[in-house]
């Protein structure tokens, strides 16, 4: 009974692995485009190069009002910029406040983790929601290990 079983199984083993592969070189797959696809491809990748800023997130490092304000704006975007090589910084006049916010970052974990290598020159730094500069990829510089996630500053 055992060897009758066993002689089955080993046939239908068989006729699986004969069939089986006839059924695969059978299939076919043929794409058919319409005229205009190149078209609206070619208008889409054009329309997204002249997109240079999207949703982001950056780190506020300044901000300050009064009449020296402007000076004292200066003097620490000079500061980071010497210190933090190639990450960019802005200098923001909204009415009364100058402000310094540094950094283009994708994603608020991004932005975190470079607020906490800066946290000792900069303590009451923040992360806030802004519009960034499509750039090149600084994430190497950026990513971090977080383990605790601070509150969300928007």
């Amino acid at each position: 009974m055992k060897l009758f079983c066993t002689s089955i199984l080993y046939s239908m083993f068989l006729i699986l692995v004969w069939i089986f592969p006839s059924f695969i070189k059978a299939q076919e797959i043929n794409v058919q485009k319409e005229a205009g696809i190149k078209e609206l491809t070619t208008k889409y990748i054009q329309a997204n190069e002249k997109v240079k800023s999207i949703s982001g997130f950056r780190v506020q490092i300044f901000f300050d009002s009064g009449n020296n304000s402007r000076n004292a704006a200066e003097t620490t975007q000079s500061k980071f910029r010497s210190k933090y090589h190639g990450i960019p910084s802005y200098l923001t006049f909204r009415e009364p406040n100058f402000r310094i916010r540094v950094g283009d970052f994708r994603t608020r974990h991004q932005a975190r983790g470079f607020l906490r290598q800066i946290q000792a020159d900069y303590p009451n730094g923040f992360v806030i929601k802004d519009e960034i500069n499509l750039s090149p990829d600084f994430s190497n510089f950026y990513d971090t290990n977080i383990e605790n996630e601070d509150p969300e500053i928007e």
